[in-house]
C-alpha cells in the first residue's frame, strides 16, 4: 500500500472564550477583559502510515515550536492512542485532532525504541491574537473569577506567584502568550484542592503579557508586566 504522508497544521477554527458571556441588552453587570483568541488547532507533526493493517502512524518531522516539539515527540515515534482513541492511519489521525481546540489537553499515547509511553500534550494554534472584550459578569464561576484567582507581585522581575484559593482537582494548563498572542510557555500541572504556584519569568524580556489557566472547559486570563 502506498504511504501517505500528512502534516498536522489547520484542523479546525474554534475560539476559546473567557468565563463569562458576551454582555447583552438583559446584561447588569459588565466588565472589560483582555482575551486570548486562538484559530486552527495544531499538534505540529509530520506523519505517514505504517502500513496496511498496521496500527498507529509513523512522525516523520517535528515542526519547531509547536505542541509536538515542546512536549517532546521525536521523529520516528509511532502515535498509538490520542485520549484512548486508536490511531489506524493518518486521515484518523487528522480528523480525531479536528474535534479539539487550542489549548485542550490530551493524552498521547506513543511507541518508541519498542516502548510504549504516555504524555500530556497542551494542542497549539495556527494563530493567536489578544483581544479586548465587553462581557456580561453577573455570574461569575465559582473557581475561574477575578477574586479567587490572584497573581502578584505585578509587575514582576524573575518569578511570579500565582493562587487559587479554591480549585477543582484535577490537571491544569498554564501557558504564557506575549502582546503578539505568541506562546512564550505552557505547562501542565495537577491540584487535588487550592494551590499557589511560582512561575519562573527569568526567560522573559521587560513588557507585558498574558497568563492563560485552562482546566477543561473553563478558563481565565490574567494580565501582568515584567519590569527588569
Amino acid at each position: 500500500m502506498k504511504k501517505i504522508t500528512l502534516v498536522i497544521l489547520l484542523a479546525v477554527f474554534a475560539v476559546n472564550y473567557s468565563f463569562a458571556q458576551i454582555a447583552g441588552e438583559d446584561c447588569k453587570k459588565t466588565c472589560e477583559i483582555e482575551k486570548i483568541v486562538q484559530e486552527g488547532t495544531l499538534l505540529g507533526v509530520q506523519i505517514s502510515n505504517k502500513g496496511c493493517g498496521e496500527v498507529g502512524v509513523k512522525v516523520i518531522r517535528i515542526l519547531e515550536n509547536t505542541a509536538a516539539a515542546k512536549f517532546g515527540l521525536n521523529i520516528n515515534d509511532m502515535i498509538l492512542y490520542v485520549d484512548g482513541t486508536q490511531i489506524t492511519d493518518t486521515k484518523q489521525l487528522v480528523k480525531l485532532i479536528a474535534t479539539y481546540k487550542p489549548s485542550d489537553l490530551v493524552t498521547v499515547t506513543y511507541a518508541r525504541a519498542g516502548k510504549e509511553y504516555m504524555k500530556d500534550i497542551v494542542l497549539g494554534a495556527k494563530s493567536t491574537k489578544v483581544v479586548k472584550e465587553t462581557i456580561c459578569c453577573d455570574a461569575e464561576d465559582k473557581f475561574f473569577n477575578e477574586i479567587n484567582v490572584s497573581l502578584y507581585p505585578n509587575p514582576s522581575v524573575s518569578n511570579i506567584n500565582l493562587s487559587m484559593n479554591e480549585a477543582q482537582e484535577g490537571k491544569y494548563t498554564f501557558q504564557i502568550f506575549d502582546v503578539s498572542g505568541k506562546e512564550m510557555s505552557v505547562e501542565v500541572e495537577s491540584f487535588d484542592a487550592g494551590f499557589s504556584k511560582n512561575i519562573d519569568l527569568t526567560d522573559l524580556s521587560s513588557g507585558a503579557y498574558f497568563l492563560k489557566i485552562t482546566k477543561g472547559e473553563n478558563t481565565i486570563t490574567k494580565a501582568f508586566q515584567v519590569a527588569k
